[in-house]
Protein backbone atom coordinates (compact mmCIF):
# COMPACT_ATOMS: atom_id res chain seq x y z
CA UNK A 1 0.00 0.00 0.00
CA UNK A 2 3.04 2.34 0.86
CA UNK A 3 3.83 1.60 -3.02
CA UNK A 4 0.70 2.23 -4.01
CA UNK A 5 0.41 5.70 -2.04
CA UNK A 6 3.88 6.94 -3.10
CA UNK A 7 3.14 6.54 -6.57
CA UNK A 8 0.17 8.33 -6.41
CA UNK A 9 1.66 11.46 -4.68
CA UNK A 10 4.47 11.62 -7.37
CA UNK A 11 1.46 12.24 -9.86
CA UNK A 12 0.20 14.71 -8.08
CA UNK A 13 3.36 16.82 -8.12
CA UNK A 14 3.73 16.27 -11.83
CA UNK A 15 -0.07 17.63 -12.35
CA UNK A 16 0.66 20.34 -10.65
CA UNK A 17 3.97 21.77 -11.90
CA UNK A 18 3.33 25.25 -13.78
CA UNK A 19 4.56 26.18 -17.02
CA UNK A 20 6.19 29.37 -17.21
CA UNK A 21 4.76 31.33 -20.07
CA UNK A 22 7.88 33.70 -20.74
CA UNK A 23 9.71 30.19 -21.81
CA UNK A 24 6.78 28.92 -24.43
CA UNK A 25 7.01 28.71 -27.68
CA UNK A 26 4.58 27.16 -30.61
CA UNK A 27 4.86 24.18 -32.57
CA UNK A 28 4.78 24.74 -36.33
CA UNK A 29 2.99 22.95 -38.98
CA UNK A 30 3.82 22.92 -42.77
CA UNK A 31 0.62 21.99 -44.44
CA UNK A 32 0.94 21.15 -48.13
CA UNK A 33 -1.62 19.98 -50.75
CA UNK A 34 -1.79 18.06 -53.64
CA UNK A 35 -3.28 20.96 -55.64
CA UNK A 36 -5.67 23.73 -54.59
CA UNK A 37 -8.96 23.03 -56.73
CA UNK A 38 -10.96 20.10 -56.48
CA UNK A 39 -14.67 18.65 -56.78
CA UNK A 40 -17.21 17.74 -54.44
CA UNK A 41 -16.74 14.35 -53.29
CA UNK A 42 -13.44 13.83 -54.73
CA UNK A 43 -10.12 12.80 -52.24
CA UNK A 44 -7.75 15.93 -51.07
CA UNK A 45 -4.05 14.49 -50.29
CA UNK A 46 -2.02 16.49 -47.81
CA UNK A 47 1.52 16.36 -46.28
CA UNK A 48 2.30 17.80 -43.07
CA UNK A 49 5.73 18.22 -41.55
CA UNK A 50 5.71 19.37 -37.53
CA UNK A 51 8.29 21.12 -35.96
CA UNK A 52 8.63 20.88 -32.24
CA UNK A 53 8.09 23.42 -29.37
CA UNK A 54 9.85 24.29 -25.82
CA UNK A 55 8.88 25.50 -22.44
CA UNK A 56 11.42 26.61 -19.97
CA UNK A 57 11.91 22.66 -18.80
CA UNK A 58 10.98 20.23 -21.68
CA UNK A 59 10.22 20.07 -25.35
CA UNK A 60 6.65 19.83 -26.61
CA UNK A 61 6.04 17.20 -29.32
CA UNK A 62 2.51 16.41 -29.76
CA UNK A 63 1.78 13.59 -31.49
CA UNK A 64 -2.09 13.84 -32.65
CA UNK A 65 -2.48 16.07 -35.76
CA UNK A 66 -5.84 17.76 -36.21
CA UNK A 67 -6.76 18.70 -40.16
CA UNK A 68 -10.37 20.61 -40.89
CA UNK A 69 -11.65 22.12 -43.45
CA UNK A 70 -13.17 24.84 -42.96
CA UNK A 71 -15.23 27.61 -44.84
CA UNK A 72 -15.00 31.09 -44.54
CA UNK A 73 -17.20 31.44 -41.55
CA UNK A 74 -15.45 28.89 -40.18
CA UNK A 75 -17.33 26.07 -39.91
CA UNK A 76 -15.98 23.04 -40.42
CA UNK A 77 -17.40 20.54 -43.52
CA UNK A 78 -14.29 17.70 -42.99
CA UNK A 79 -12.45 16.73 -39.30
CA UNK A 80 -9.91 14.46 -39.20
CA UNK A 81 -7.44 13.41 -36.17
CA UNK A 82 -4.08 11.67 -37.29
CA UNK A 83 -1.25 10.13 -35.55
CA UNK A 84 2.05 11.91 -36.61
CA UNK A 85 5.49 11.70 -35.86
CA UNK A 86 7.26 14.71 -37.61
CA UNK A 87 5.59 13.85 -40.82
CA UNK A 88 2.48 12.78 -42.27
CA UNK A 89 1.28 12.19 -45.60
CA UNK A 90 -2.74 10.68 -46.49
CA UNK A 91 -5.84 11.37 -48.03
CA UNK A 92 -9.30 12.76 -46.85
CA UNK A 93 -12.19 13.06 -48.94
CA UNK A 94 -14.26 15.57 -49.65
CA UNK A 95 -18.03 15.83 -48.49
CA UNK A 96 -20.06 15.06 -51.94
CA UNK A 97 -22.77 17.63 -50.98
CA UNK A 98 -20.25 20.68 -50.53
CA UNK A 99 -21.12 23.64 -52.19
CA UNK A 100 -19.32 25.79 -54.76
CA UNK A 101 -16.61 28.23 -53.08
CA UNK A 102 -13.53 28.72 -51.59
CA UNK A 103 -12.67 26.75 -48.30
CA UNK A 104 -9.68 26.39 -46.17
CA UNK A 105 -7.62 23.45 -45.44
CA UNK A 106 -5.95 24.12 -41.59
CA UNK A 107 -3.86 21.55 -39.53
CA UNK A 108 -2.90 22.10 -36.21
CA UNK A 109 -1.69 20.51 -32.32
CA UNK A 110 -3.75 20.62 -29.38
CA UNK A 111 -0.52 22.44 -27.87
CA UNK A 112 -1.06 25.20 -30.62
CA UNK A 113 -4.97 26.24 -29.23
CA UNK A 114 -3.14 28.02 -26.48
CA UNK A 115 -1.49 30.18 -29.03
CA UNK A 116 -4.73 31.01 -31.12
CA UNK A 117 -6.88 30.19 -34.08
CA UNK A 118 -3.89 32.70 -36.32
CA UNK A 119 -1.10 30.20 -35.42
CA UNK A 120 -2.27 27.36 -37.47
CA UNK A 121 -1.22 25.99 -41.25
CA UNK A 122 -3.44 27.33 -43.52
CA UNK A 123 -4.02 26.01 -47.35
CA UNK A 124 -6.86 27.80 -49.32
CA UNK A 125 -8.80 25.62 -52.02
CA UNK A 126 -11.62 26.15 -54.48
CA UNK A 127 -14.26 23.06 -54.64
CA UNK A 128 -16.70 22.81 -57.23
CA UNK A 129 -20.05 20.75 -56.39
CA UNK A 130 -21.90 20.85 -60.05
CA UNK A 131 -20.79 19.36 -63.21
CA UNK A 132 -23.56 20.94 -65.12
CA UNK A 133 -23.10 24.22 -63.82
CA UNK A 134 -19.42 24.83 -62.97
CA UNK A 135 -19.09 28.48 -61.51
CA UNK A 136 -16.24 30.41 -59.97
CA UNK A 137 -17.26 33.24 -58.14
CA UNK A 138 -16.24 36.48 -59.30
CA UNK A 139 -14.25 39.01 -56.56
CA UNK A 140 -12.78 35.95 -54.06
CA UNK A 141 -9.75 34.96 -55.20
CA UNK A 142 -7.31 31.76 -53.89
CA UNK A 143 -4.36 33.91 -54.56
CA UNK A 144 -2.43 35.37 -52.00
CA UNK A 145 1.10 36.17 -52.65
CA UNK A 146 3.35 33.98 -55.10
CA UNK A 147 6.19 31.77 -53.32
CA UNK A 148 9.49 32.44 -54.48
CA UNK A 149 9.93 30.87 -58.50
CA UNK A 150 12.92 31.53 -59.78
CA UNK A 151 15.74 29.80 -61.57
CA UNK A 152 17.48 28.46 -58.83
CA UNK A 153 14.92 25.21 -59.75
CA UNK A 154 14.38 24.46 -63.39
CA UNK A 155 13.41 21.01 -65.23
CA UNK A 156 15.58 19.58 -67.45
CA UNK A 157 15.13 20.74 -71.21
CA UNK A 158 14.76 18.71 -74.14
CA UNK A 159 12.98 15.87 -72.53
CA UNK A 160 9.58 14.37 -73.58
CA UNK A 161 6.58 15.82 -72.10
CA UNK A 162 3.91 14.14 -74.50
CA UNK A 163 2.92 10.90 -73.18
CA UNK A 164 -0.18 8.20 -74.02
CA UNK A 165 -2.80 7.16 -71.44
CA UNK A 166 -1.58 4.19 -69.35
CA UNK A 167 2.22 4.82 -69.97
CA UNK A 168 5.11 4.94 -67.61
CA UNK A 169 6.34 8.63 -67.38
CA UNK A 170 9.38 10.26 -66.30
CA UNK A 171 9.69 14.16 -65.85
CA UNK A 172 13.54 15.17 -64.77
CA UNK A 173 14.60 17.89 -62.87
CA UNK A 174 17.71 19.47 -62.04
CA UNK A 175 18.63 21.76 -58.44
CA UNK A 176 21.22 24.13 -59.76
CA UNK A 177 24.91 24.38 -57.09
CA UNK A 178 23.50 27.79 -55.98
CA UNK A 179 20.76 26.28 -54.11
CA UNK A 180 23.03 23.39 -52.13
CA UNK A 181 23.19 25.53 -49.52
CA UNK A 182 19.77 25.65 -48.24
CA UNK A 183 18.43 21.90 -46.89
CA UNK A 184 15.34 21.37 -48.31
CA UNK A 185 12.48 18.77 -48.70
CA UNK A 186 11.27 18.05 -51.99
CA UNK A 187 7.50 17.22 -52.98
CA UNK A 188 5.94 16.69 -56.34
CA UNK A 189 2.43 16.39 -57.57
CA UNK A 190 1.59 15.20 -61.13
CA UNK A 191 -2.35 17.43 -61.58
CA UNK A 192 -4.82 18.76 -64.44
CA UNK A 193 -3.43 22.38 -65.69
CA UNK A 194 -3.82 25.00 -63.80
CA UNK A 195 -5.68 23.42 -60.47
CA UNK A 196 -2.62 24.65 -58.41
CA UNK A 197 -3.16 28.20 -57.56
CA UNK A 198 -0.78 30.22 -55.55
CA UNK A 199 -0.91 31.41 -52.22
CA UNK A 200 1.43 32.15 -48.88
CA UNK A 201 0.57 32.36 -45.77
CA UNK A 202 -3.17 33.21 -45.47
CA UNK A 203 -2.77 33.66 -41.91
CA UNK A 204 -0.07 33.00 -39.99
CA UNK A 205 0.93 35.41 -37.03
CA UNK A 206 4.15 35.68 -34.97
CA UNK A 207 4.11 33.84 -31.79
CA UNK A 208 2.50 35.85 -28.83
CA UNK A 209 2.97 34.20 -25.21
CA UNK A 210 -0.53 33.10 -24.18
CA UNK A 211 -2.45 34.33 -21.19
CA UNK A 212 -2.73 31.18 -19.80
CA UNK A 213 -1.80 27.10 -20.90
CA UNK A 214 -5.46 25.82 -21.41
CA UNK A 215 -4.91 22.70 -23.68
CA UNK A 216 -1.91 20.83 -22.69
CA UNK A 217 -0.05 18.98 -25.42
CA UNK A 218 -0.61 15.35 -26.47
CA UNK A 219 3.06 13.97 -25.75
CA UNK A 220 1.63 9.94 -26.65
CA UNK A 221 -1.62 10.44 -28.38
CA UNK A 222 -5.24 11.06 -28.23
CA UNK A 223 -6.43 12.63 -25.22
CA UNK A 224 -9.47 14.22 -23.74
CA UNK A 225 -9.65 17.03 -21.18
CA UNK A 226 -11.91 19.00 -19.53
CA UNK A 227 -12.56 20.74 -15.87
CA UNK A 228 -14.39 19.68 -12.58
CA UNK A 229 -16.88 22.52 -11.49
CA UNK A 230 -18.74 22.34 -7.94
CA UNK A 231 -21.98 24.94 -7.95
CA UNK A 232 -21.08 26.27 -5.03
CA UNK A 233 -17.04 27.11 -4.86
CA UNK A 234 -16.32 27.05 -8.79
CA UNK A 235 -13.12 25.04 -9.63
CA UNK A 236 -12.77 22.40 -6.77
CA UNK A 237 -10.07 19.50 -7.23
CA UNK A 238 -12.01 15.55 -7.15
CA UNK A 239 -11.40 12.67 -9.04
CA UNK A 240 -13.25 11.84 -12.56
CA UNK A 241 -13.64 8.73 -14.07
CA UNK A 242 -13.50 7.94 -18.26
CA UNK A 243 -15.00 4.60 -20.15
CA UNK A 244 -15.26 3.87 -23.80
CA UNK A 245 -18.51 2.36 -24.06
CA UNK A 246 -18.08 0.65 -27.23
CA UNK A 247 -15.06 -1.17 -25.79
CA UNK A 248 -15.16 -2.50 -22.05
CA UNK A 249 -12.26 -3.15 -21.41
CA UNK A 250 -11.03 0.64 -21.35
CA UNK A 251 -11.61 2.36 -17.66
CA UNK A 252 -9.34 5.30 -16.24
CA UNK A 253 -9.34 7.31 -13.51
CA UNK A 254 -7.39 10.69 -12.28
CA UNK A 255 -7.48 13.49 -9.58
CA UNK A 256 -7.79 16.57 -11.07
CA UNK A 257 -5.29 19.48 -10.74
CA UNK A 258 -6.22 21.83 -7.69
CA UNK A 259 -8.27 24.23 -10.82
CA UNK A 260 -10.23 21.31 -11.80
CA UNK A 261 -8.93 20.65 -15.06
CA UNK A 262 -7.71 17.10 -16.23
CA UNK A 263 -6.70 14.88 -19.07
CA UNK A 264 -7.13 11.47 -20.36
CA UNK A 265 -4.63 9.73 -22.13
CA UNK A 266 -6.95 7.73 -24.39
CA UNK A 267 -5.68 4.18 -26.09
CA UNK A 268 -5.47 3.88 -29.98
CA UNK A 269 -8.82 3.82 -31.17
CA UNK A 270 -10.23 4.74 -34.39
CA UNK A 271 -13.74 6.34 -35.96
CA UNK A 272 -16.27 7.22 -33.17
CA UNK A 273 -17.14 5.82 -29.83
CA UNK A 274 -19.37 6.87 -26.84
CA UNK A 275 -17.23 8.15 -23.77
CA UNK A 276 -18.36 8.93 -20.61
CA UNK A 277 -17.19 10.80 -17.99
CA UNK A 278 -18.34 10.68 -14.45
CA UNK A 279 -17.34 12.21 -11.07
CA UNK A 280 -17.07 10.93 -7.76
CA UNK A 281 -19.47 12.93 -5.17
CA UNK A 282 -18.38 14.37 -1.70
CA UNK A 283 -20.75 14.32 0.59
CA UNK A 284 -23.78 14.08 -2.09
CA UNK A 285 -22.36 17.11 -3.47
CA UNK A 286 -23.24 17.04 -7.60
CA UNK A 287 -20.18 18.60 -9.64
CA UNK A 288 -20.73 19.56 -13.34
CA UNK A 289 -18.14 17.90 -15.67
CA UNK A 290 -17.29 20.18 -18.96
CA UNK A 291 -15.26 18.77 -21.62
CA UNK A 292 -13.11 20.47 -23.98
CA UNK A 293 -14.13 20.71 -27.93
CA UNK A 294 -12.00 18.22 -29.68
CA UNK A 295 -11.90 20.64 -32.03
CA UNK A 296 -10.73 24.28 -32.54
CA UNK A 297 -13.88 26.90 -32.26
CA UNK A 298 -12.44 29.82 -32.48
CA UNK A 299 -13.14 32.41 -35.56
CA UNK A 300 -10.63 33.59 -37.69
CA UNK A 301 -11.05 36.61 -40.03
CA UNK A 302 -9.72 35.42 -43.29
CA UNK A 303 -7.71 38.08 -45.25
CA UNK A 304 -9.54 39.43 -48.38
CA UNK A 305 -7.75 42.60 -50.16
CA UNK A 306 -5.33 42.43 -52.48
CA UNK A 307 -6.24 39.42 -54.13
CA UNK A 308 -6.44 38.20 -57.38
CA UNK A 309 -9.36 35.97 -59.02
CA UNK A 310 -8.99 32.03 -59.57
CA UNK A 311 -7.69 31.65 -63.24
CA UNK A 312 -8.76 28.01 -63.75
CA UNK A 313 -9.19 26.63 -67.37
CA UNK A 314 -12.86 25.59 -68.35
CA UNK A 315 -11.53 22.59 -69.70
CA UNK A 316 -8.89 21.80 -66.50
CA UNK A 317 -12.71 22.19 -64.25
CA UNK A 318 -14.57 19.47 -66.95
CA UNK A 319 -12.07 17.28 -66.95
CA UNK A 320 -12.55 17.36 -62.41
CA UNK A 321 -15.24 16.56 -62.56
CA UNK A 322 -16.04 14.20 -65.17
CA UNK A 323 -13.34 12.52 -63.74
CA UNK A 324 -15.23 12.57 -60.07
CA UNK A 325 -18.49 11.50 -61.76
CA UNK A 326 -16.47 8.25 -63.45
CA UNK A 327 -14.43 7.36 -59.58
CA UNK A 328 -18.33 7.63 -58.09
CA UNK A 329 -20.38 5.56 -60.73
CA UNK A 330 -17.10 2.92 -61.40
CA UNK A 331 -14.96 2.77 -58.05
CA UNK A 332 -16.76 1.88 -54.53
CA UNK A 333 -15.01 2.55 -51.43
CA UNK A 334 -16.44 -0.06 -49.27
CA UNK A 335 -16.28 0.77 -45.93
CA UNK A 336 -13.21 -0.57 -43.83
CA UNK A 337 -14.11 -1.28 -39.99
CA UNK A 338 -11.48 -0.33 -38.36
CA UNK A 339 -12.12 -0.76 -34.51
CA UNK A 340 -11.16 -4.45 -33.18
CA UNK A 341 -13.28 -6.59 -30.20
CA UNK A 342 -11.46 -5.98 -27.20
CA UNK A 343 -10.16 -9.50 -26.01
CA UNK A 344 -11.90 -8.87 -22.14
CA UNK A 345 -14.98 -8.19 -21.20
CA UNK A 346 -13.45 -6.21 -18.81
CA UNK A 347 -10.67 -3.98 -18.47
CA UNK A 348 -8.88 -5.97 -15.82
CA UNK A 349 -8.98 -9.09 -17.69
CA UNK A 350 -10.76 -12.01 -16.62
CA UNK A 351 -12.82 -11.67 -13.50
CA UNK A 352 -12.70 -13.89 -10.41
CA UNK A 353 -16.12 -14.59 -10.10
CA UNK A 354 -18.86 -14.21 -12.56
CA UNK A 355 -22.77 -14.76 -11.83
CA UNK A 356 -25.12 -15.31 -14.34
CA UNK A 357 -28.27 -13.69 -13.05
CA UNK A 358 -30.61 -16.29 -14.87
CA UNK A 359 -29.08 -19.38 -13.11
CA UNK A 360 -30.36 -18.50 -10.13
CA UNK A 361 -33.92 -17.94 -8.07
CA UNK A 362 -35.19 -14.70 -8.47
CA UNK A 363 -34.65 -12.26 -5.82
CA UNK A 364 -35.96 -8.98 -4.87
CA UNK A 365 -33.21 -6.65 -4.61
CA UNK A 366 -29.55 -6.68 -5.72
CA UNK A 367 -28.08 -6.70 -1.86
CA UNK A 368 -29.75 -10.05 -1.92
CA UNK A 369 -27.75 -11.30 -4.54
CA UNK A 370 -24.25 -9.91 -2.93
CA UNK A 371 -25.23 -11.10 0.60
CA UNK A 372 -25.87 -14.46 -0.56
CA UNK A 373 -23.62 -15.39 -3.83
CA UNK A 374 -20.53 -13.16 -3.27
CA UNK A 375 -18.20 -14.14 -0.41
CA UNK A 376 -15.65 -11.87 1.12
CA UNK A 377 -18.37 -8.89 -0.06
CA UNK A 378 -20.71 -7.18 2.70
CA UNK A 379 -22.93 -4.15 2.95
CA UNK A 380 -22.62 -2.24 6.29
CA UNK A 381 -23.80 0.72 7.19
CA UNK A 382 -21.26 3.45 8.50
CA UNK A 383 -22.85 7.03 9.95
CA UNK A 384 -25.79 6.40 8.49
CA UNK A 385 -24.98 5.53 5.40
CA UNK A 386 -24.75 2.21 3.54
CA UNK A 387 -20.63 1.15 2.57
CA UNK A 388 -19.51 -1.74 0.37
CA UNK A 389 -16.52 -3.85 1.23
CA UNK A 390 -14.50 -6.59 0.29
CA UNK A 391 -12.78 -9.06 3.38
CA UNK A 392 -9.21 -10.08 2.32
CA UNK A 393 -5.59 -10.62 2.94
CA UNK A 394 -4.75 -7.14 1.07
CA UNK A 395 -4.73 -4.17 3.59
CA UNK A 396 -6.08 -1.97 0.82
CA UNK A 397 -9.37 -3.98 0.58
CA UNK A 398 -10.26 -2.89 3.98
CA UNK A 399 -9.25 0.69 3.14
CA UNK A 400 -10.79 1.67 -0.10
CA UNK A 401 -14.64 0.78 -1.34
CA UNK A 402 -14.71 -1.34 -4.58
CA UNK A 403 -14.89 0.11 -7.70
CA UNK A 404 -18.77 0.36 -9.19
CA UNK A 405 -19.34 -0.23 -12.67
CA UNK A 406 -22.19 -0.90 -14.13
CA UNK A 407 -22.42 -1.16 -18.38
CA UNK A 408 -18.78 0.10 -18.02
CA UNK A 409 -19.49 3.18 -16.27
CA UNK A 410 -18.24 4.13 -12.70
CA UNK A 411 -21.55 5.03 -10.18
CA UNK A 412 -20.57 6.29 -7.48
CA UNK A 413 -23.91 6.29 -5.22
CA UNK A 414 -24.35 3.27 -3.61
CA UNK A 415 -27.50 3.32 -2.63
CA UNK A 416 -28.73 4.19 -6.39
CA UNK A 417 -26.37 1.41 -7.00
CA UNK A 418 -28.18 -1.10 -4.93
CA UNK A 419 -31.67 -0.15 -6.02
CA UNK A 420 -30.72 -0.92 -10.10
CA UNK A 421 -33.71 -4.13 -10.13
CA UNK A 422 -31.82 -7.71 -10.54
CA UNK A 423 -34.20 -8.56 -13.42
CA UNK A 424 -32.87 -6.27 -15.52
CA UNK A 425 -29.54 -7.29 -14.98
CA UNK A 426 -27.57 -10.26 -17.14
CA UNK A 427 -24.18 -10.82 -15.03
CA UNK A 428 -21.86 -9.53 -11.90
CA UNK A 429 -18.33 -9.46 -12.12
CA UNK A 430 -16.30 -9.41 -9.16
CA UNK A 431 -12.89 -8.69 -8.53
CA UNK A 432 -11.70 -9.75 -5.22
CA UNK A 433 -8.36 -7.87 -5.18
CA UNK A 434 -6.96 -4.28 -5.29
CA UNK A 435 -6.76 -2.23 -8.26
CA UNK A 436 -4.98 0.93 -9.20
CA UNK A 437 -6.24 3.03 -12.20
CA UNK A 438 -4.20 6.26 -12.71
CA UNK A 439 -4.42 8.02 -9.34
CA UNK A 440 -6.94 5.91 -7.82
CA UNK A 441 -6.91 2.72 -5.89
CA UNK A 442 -10.03 0.57 -5.90
CA UNK A 443 -10.87 -2.34 -2.99
CA UNK A 444 -12.06 -4.50 -5.56
CA UNK A 445 -14.19 -4.40 -8.45
CA UNK A 446 -18.06 -5.30 -8.84
CA UNK A 447 -19.46 -4.89 -12.56
CA UNK A 448 -22.91 -5.02 -13.80
CA UNK A 449 -24.13 -5.65 -17.48
CA UNK A 450 -27.57 -4.97 -17.91
CA UNK A 451 -29.93 -7.27 -20.21
CA UNK A 452 -30.41 -3.92 -22.47
CA UNK A 453 -26.99 -2.14 -22.14
CA UNK A 454 -29.53 0.38 -20.66
CA UNK A 455 -27.65 1.15 -16.94
CA UNK A 456 -30.65 -0.57 -15.73
CA UNK A 457 -32.68 2.12 -15.72
CA UNK A 458 -30.49 4.59 -14.17
CA UNK A 459 -30.39 8.25 -14.97
CA UNK A 460 -27.12 8.43 -15.47
CA UNK A 461 -26.72 12.10 -16.77
CA UNK A 462 -26.80 12.71 -12.89
CA UNK A 463 -23.32 11.15 -12.14
CA UNK A 464 -21.60 12.85 -15.79
CA UNK A 465 -21.64 12.95 -19.34
CA UNK A 466 -21.80 11.08 -22.20
CA UNK A 467 -20.25 12.43 -25.60
CA UNK A 468 -20.22 10.80 -29.33
CA UNK A 469 -15.93 11.17 -29.70
CA UNK A 470 -14.23 11.43 -32.71
CA UNK A 471 -10.96 9.22 -32.31
CA UNK A 472 -8.08 8.96 -34.17
CA UNK A 473 -8.82 8.08 -38.67
CA UNK A 474 -6.55 5.84 -40.34
CA UNK A 475 -4.21 6.89 -43.04
CA UNK A 476 -4.98 6.18 -46.40
CA UNK A 477 -3.04 6.52 -49.85
CA UNK A 478 -5.33 6.17 -52.97
CA UNK A 479 -2.86 7.81 -55.48
CA UNK A 480 -2.32 4.63 -57.46
CA UNK A 481 -3.45 3.77 -61.12
CA UNK A 482 -6.39 1.60 -61.68
CA UNK A 483 -4.58 -1.86 -62.72
CA UNK A 484 -7.83 -3.70 -64.12
CA UNK A 485 -8.47 -2.87 -68.05
CA UNK A 486 -11.96 -2.76 -67.58
CA UNK A 487 -12.04 -0.18 -65.01
CA UNK A 488 -11.20 3.38 -66.22
CA UNK A 489 -8.68 4.91 -64.70
CA UNK A 490 -9.70 8.62 -64.00
CA UNK A 491 -7.15 9.84 -61.28
CA UNK A 492 -7.37 13.66 -61.05
CA UNK A 493 -3.96 13.51 -59.29
CA UNK A 494 -1.35 11.31 -61.26
CA UNK A 495 1.42 11.35 -58.67
CA UNK A 496 2.00 12.90 -55.33
CA UNK A 497 4.97 12.62 -52.76
CA UNK A 498 8.89 12.57 -52.87
CA UNK A 499 10.36 12.36 -56.55
CA UNK A 500 13.09 10.07 -56.83
CA UNK A 501 16.51 11.97 -55.96
CA UNK A 502 19.04 10.38 -58.43
CA UNK A 503 21.95 12.42 -57.11
CA UNK A 504 22.72 15.59 -54.98
CA UNK A 505 21.49 17.80 -57.78
CA UNK A 506 19.24 15.66 -59.79
CA UNK A 507 15.98 13.70 -59.28
CA UNK A 508 12.70 12.75 -61.26
CA UNK A 509 9.14 12.47 -60.65
CA UNK A 510 8.09 9.06 -61.83
CA UNK A 511 4.35 7.96 -62.62
CA UNK A 512 1.54 6.44 -64.37
CA UNK A 513 -0.82 8.23 -66.74
CA UNK A 514 -4.86 7.51 -66.63
CA UNK A 515 -7.34 7.23 -69.30
CA UNK A 516 -8.22 11.08 -69.09
CA UNK A 517 -6.22 13.14 -72.28
CA UNK A 518 -5.37 16.74 -71.66
CA UNK A 519 -3.03 18.93 -70.27
CA UNK A 520 -1.33 18.50 -66.64
CA UNK A 521 1.23 20.32 -64.86
CA UNK A 522 3.73 18.35 -62.91
CA UNK A 523 5.09 20.44 -59.82
CA UNK A 524 7.80 20.76 -57.27
CA UNK A 525 7.58 21.99 -54.31
CA UNK A 526 10.54 23.06 -52.21
CA UNK A 527 10.64 24.05 -48.30
CA UNK A 528 14.20 25.56 -47.01
CA UNK A 529 15.30 25.22 -43.68
CA UNK A 530 15.01 28.98 -43.34
CA UNK A 531 11.30 29.04 -43.94
CA UNK A 532 11.05 29.92 -47.60
CA UNK A 533 9.74 27.57 -50.20
CA UNK A 534 9.74 27.50 -53.90
CA UNK A 535 7.22 26.04 -56.42
CA UNK A 536 8.12 25.44 -60.14
CA UNK A 537 5.70 23.91 -62.79
CA UNK A 538 6.12 22.07 -66.31
CA UNK A 539 3.40 21.51 -67.83
CA UNK A 540 2.73 18.18 -69.76
CA UNK A 541 0.27 16.19 -72.16
CA UNK A 542 -1.28 13.02 -72.24
CA UNK A 543 -2.83 11.76 -75.59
Amino acid sequence: MRTILKFIFTLMLFSETAVSKDAVTNEHIVLITDRTVYAAGESLIFSASKSAAHTEDKTIDSKVLYFEIIDPNGRAICQHKFYITNYLQTTVQLPEDTESGIYFARAYTRWMRNFGAKSYAYVPVYICENILKPKLTSGISLIANSPENNDTIFFTNHQTTVFKTRSNAGISFNIPDNFSEYRYKILASVIPFGTSQNYHDIIRSKDSIPETISFFPELQGLTISGKLIAPDSGHKAGRIFCSILDSTNYFASKTTRSDGSFQFELPDRYGMHKVALTAASENGEMRMLLADNDYCTEGVAFLQTNLGEINLPASSLKMLLNNQQITKTYLSRPYKKTTTEPDTLLFFGKSDLRINIANYINMDMLEDYILELIPNLSVQIEKGKKTLHFKGDEPELNVFPPLLLVDGVCVNNLEDYLAIPPDRIKYIDILKRPVLRGSTIFGGVMSLTTNRNDFGGLDMMKYGNFYNFSFLSEPVYDTMQTMAEHIPDARNTLFYGAPVVQTKNRGIVQFITGDIKGKYDVQLYLEAEDGRYFKVLKTIEVQ
